[in-house]
């Protein structure tokens, strides 16, 4: 298996072998991190259960390591605009559906939320 060795999903994403800033690794901020994951995969799993439509598997993107579960409505949306780090075609396929999404993001300097609720395209209100 080849593992892609440059973070996706970022802004000047560093190649993993060539970053020097990122190196620290503290087992026990690792697992919480990681009991972090486990309570939220209870949670996602009562957010798929209520849903008798389809659903995705829980799933963990490990480009920005968010974990998400995404209900899928089956009715066309809208073309989706261009997300920075990923490539047109995967947005275009991701959310060519709409689509009710709940996700857990550890965040980035810029985000200061670490737990989502999103529908796609996002509803027209009055």
């Amino acid at each position: 298996m080849r593992i892609w060795h440059v973070p996706v999903e970022i802004v000047q994403p560093v190649p993993f072998d060539q970053d020097e800033t990122h190196k620290a690794y503290d087992p026990v901020y690792a697992q919480r991190f990681w009991r972090i994951l486990l309570q939220t995969t209870r949670v996602f799993t009562i957010f798929r259960a209520r849903f008798q439509g389809k659903v995705s598997p829980i799933h963990l993107f490990w480009g920005a390591l968010d974990l998400a579960c995404t209900r899928f409505s089956g009715r066309m949306a809208p073309e989706h605009s261009s997300v920075p780090g990923l490539a047109d075609r995967v947005t275009r396929d991701a959310y060519s559906h709409e689509v009710s999404s709940c996700g857990f993001w550890p965040g980035a300097p810029a985000w200061s939320r670490s737990s989502t609720a999103t529908p796609t395209p996002s509803p027209r209100l009055p």
